[in-house]
């Protein structure tokens, strides 16, 4: 099978979305990202608004996090409307507490931003 050189560039994803209704931490790991070589990453405050754009095409992710616990919508209801608009995403649900996401089929990582190693890492694999 031949790689798909458009799908992740350098070994980085090429688009990134990151969803958080916390604007410091969402900026925080948006910068994290971005010092890490992850140069198109996009953000957004509000899920619905990133639905929205992904259904108007206006943003294509190669790899979606989404925060587990925001007010509008969970991360795991925007992953799976998501998943249903672009079925080859990668998905992640950073959370504070793993133990408060119900079972899923997505990955979860821990938002542990004290250990910026461990979060590049989890985000990279």
């Amino acid at each position: 099978m031949k790689p798909d050189h458009n799908r992740k560039i350098m070994g980085t994803y090429r688009t990134i979305v990151l969803v958080d209704d916390q604007v410091v931490t969402l900026r925080y790991m948006r910068d994290l990202l971005n010092i890490s070589g992850f140069d198109n990453v996009v953000i957004y405050e509000d899920p619905l608004l990133a639905l929205a754009d992904i259904e108007q095409n206006k943003v294509k992710p190669d790899l979606l996090i989404a925060d587990y616990r925001m007010p509008e919508m969970n991360g795991k209801e925007l992953l799976d409307k998501a998943k249903t608009l672009i079925p080859d995403v990668q998905t992640i649900i950073i959370t504070a507490c793993a133990s408060d996401v119900e079972s899923c089929e997505y990955r979860i990582v821990e938002k542990d931003l004290s250990s910026v190693e461990h979060f590049i890492n989890e985000i990279s694999k």
